[in-house]
């Protein structure tokens, strides 16, 4: 029998031996010299956050700081100017700040994000400029969302610059098998 992890090519975190998500690390490799704001998107567990800390990894902005905002924490988790007020995008100036699960946001957090992104600016009282490559997350279908009224229109045209799909491990059978040894050499090790 062959080994399925010839010819698997890995990524960090990733394991990748089905075209279907070398398709995908290679789009995340081309957009990571661009500034461009990216939306992976997939169903939970597929691996969004590791694709788009790849991204980061092989952008000019990789030894800046990777910092992830999980967006379905809920506004009242957050002081009064939430987390679009200067902490998240000072923490990740320089560097990548990732919005995970951006279809969570709640409506009042969206327009706060909203405004951060056009006005390129942070802060409580005074807008601070900021340096920040944006990649958001979801696992939901955020124009469905956008049509029930849970996600604003504007919003998503200005995270849905550059999409990026993750097909599940159900579609990606080559990954099956290489996904598998790969476990199976690394906890054999240990």
């Amino acid at each position: 029998s062959s080994d399925p992890t010839r010819g698997v090519r890995d990524f960090d975190a990733m394991v990748v031996a089905d075209p279907s998500m070398a398709a995908v690390v290679a789009c995340a490799e081309n957009v990571a010299s661009s500034n461009a704001i990216v939306l992976v998107t997939g169903e939970s567990g597929v691996g969004k956050e590791v694709v788009a800390a790849h991204l980061h990894r092989s952008s000019a902005r990789g030894a800046q700081p990777f910092v992830l905002f999980h967006c379905e924490a809920g506004a009242d988790a957050f002081p009064s100017d939430g987390p679009f007020g200067g902490g998240c995008f000072e923490a990740a100036n320089g560097g990548t700040l990732l919005l995970d699960e951006v279809g969570g946001m709640d409506l009042r957090m969206q327009a706060k994000l909203l405004g951060a992104l056009q006005d390129r600016e942070a802060g409580r009282s005074v807008g601070v400029p900021f340096n920040v490559r944006i990649v958001a997350t979801t696992n939901r279908d955020l124009q469905r969302e956008i049509q029930l009224g849970r996600f604003r229109v504007d919003l998503y045209f200005r995270l849905n610059v550059v999409s990026i799909r993750v097909p599940p491990l159900r579609q990606r059978p080559l990954d099956v098998a290489a996904l598998a040894t790969s476990f199976a050499r690394k906890y054999a090790a240990a």
